[in-house]
């Protein structure tokens, strides 16, 4: 549902269902090896809170990169085999300078093969 609500675009249901199921895919794969590693493991009680803190950042990296991963197949897929993702009414557009202001690098468009 949040990779159809919060970007400001029009995108269908269909599209979004395989970086959904990917991405909770993922988040299981995710939590069942770090139950396993905090299972079988002594960090936690070798560095006390210090290793549960360790823990605690490698989760919370693992889980933004499964979300960013999640939103960046849903757009691939959407855009290459699904019904393109088209900007709302309210989305305004990001101008040439607006991204050299920002630091972005500027898109680059294939050429047709």
């Amino acid at each position: 549902m949040m990779f159809r609500l919060l970007p400001d675009v029009k995108m269908a249901w269909s599209d979004v269902w395989l970086g959904a199921v990917v991405t909770a895919l993922l988040f299981t794969v995710g939590k069942f090896a770090i139950g396993l590693y905090l299972g079988h493991s002594s960090m936690a009680s070798s560095y006390g809170v210090a290793g549960s803190f360790v823990v605690l950042l490698v989760w919370v990296y693992y889980s933004a990169q499964i979300v960013f991963f999640g939103a960046e197949l849903t757009q691939v897929y959407a855009n290459h085999y699904g019904s393109r993702i088209v900007p709302a009414e309210n989305a305004r557009p990001l101008t040439a300078e607006a991204r050299a202001e920002q630091g972005r690098p500027r898109r680059y468009r294939r050429s047709p093969a």
